[in-house]
This record gives structure tokens, sequence and C-alpha cells, in this order.
């Protein structure tokens, strides 16, 4: 099993554009999980007065530097096709983008939270990043998968790019 996450503290950058001048008071409840031996949801309530002149904090502006790659910053296109396995769908994955490093793993992501994917098993031929997954309802139903809703980040050495969704393949 693999777990991806952070340890001690993270910072998730929040961009936010006023529609006037003057000051502004942002609030909400951020909803994550939090896990050590098992995760738990956990809800966190924010309240923040944000500086008039939109001063940039540093943390925040060292979280946006160390983003993931978009696709297209990466040179990286994704296509996938779905074939039904009987119990679900069978998920294979083609990213067409130069190695980012040694270890290249792969995580997918579907906007559906009903839906299940398993763990991908990736390999790399040439150009090509492959990946196959296994995708079924959480609820033991029909599954359907939504390519436009997928997103696919590839991870090597620190490094990271974000694909969202991938073409018929």
């Amino acid at each position: 099993m693999r777990s991806i996450g952070y340890r001690e503290a993270v910072t998730i950058p929040l961009e936010v554009t006023l529609e006037g001048p003057g000051p502004a008071h942002l609030a909400g409840v951020a909803e994550i999980g939090v896990c050590d031996e098992i995760c738990m949801p956990v809800r966190l309530p924010f309240a923040v007065d944000l500086p008039e002149g939109g001063r940039r904090d540093p943390r925040i502006a060292a979280a946006l530097a160390d983003r993931p790659l978009t696709a297209e910053e990466a040179r990286a296109q994704a296509t996938c096709t779905a074939l039904s396995d009987g119990a679900g769908l069978d998920l294979r994955l083609r990213v067409a983008m130069p190695p980012l490093g040694r270890d290249e793993a792969v995580v997918i992501e579907s906007a559906d939270p009903g839906l299940w994917l398993s763990e991908p098993v990736a390999r790399r031929e040439g150009g090509a990043l492959i990946a196959r997954a296994e995708a079924a309802a959480r609820d033991g139903g029909p599954v359907a998968i939504d390519r436009a809703g997928l997103r696919i980040t590839v991870l090597a050495e620190g490094r990271a790019v974000e694909i969202r969704g991938c073409g018929a393949g």
C-alpha cells in the first residue's frame, strides 16, 4: 500500500481576487483527512483578515513555486481506455511525456466519489508512461468513468506533474 501525504505542516496556497479595494475577511471550513495509524476526517474552521494591498506571505509564495507542473508545462498528454473486466473496469492510461526521473509513480483520482480506483501499476515504454488500474463502483453497481474528471499525478525524485483528464486512447 502506498500513502501520499504530508508530515508536520502543510501550506495550501489559495489565491483570492477581491472585487474592489479595501480590507477583506475570509472565513470557511477546510475538510481534510488526518492520518497516523488510521485516517480520520477533520473539519478545520478558519477566519482571517486579509491584508490590504495584497501583500504575499512568503510561505504562500514558496508553496506556489513548489506546485506540480501542469500538463502543458511538462509537455505531457494523457489518453486512456476503460475495458470491462466483468466486475468493474480495467483502466489503461498512456501519458506521453519526458521522464521525470527514476521510479516514476502514478496516482489516479476521480472527481466521482462513488468510484473506487486501485493503486496503478506503471512502467515506462520509451517516451510514454503506461499505467493500469482497476475501477469499481463503491456501491457495487455499474461502473462508468468520466475521463474529463480524472486527475493524473506523476511523481518522481521530488517532482510532480498534474494532468487533468485524459483523451480517448
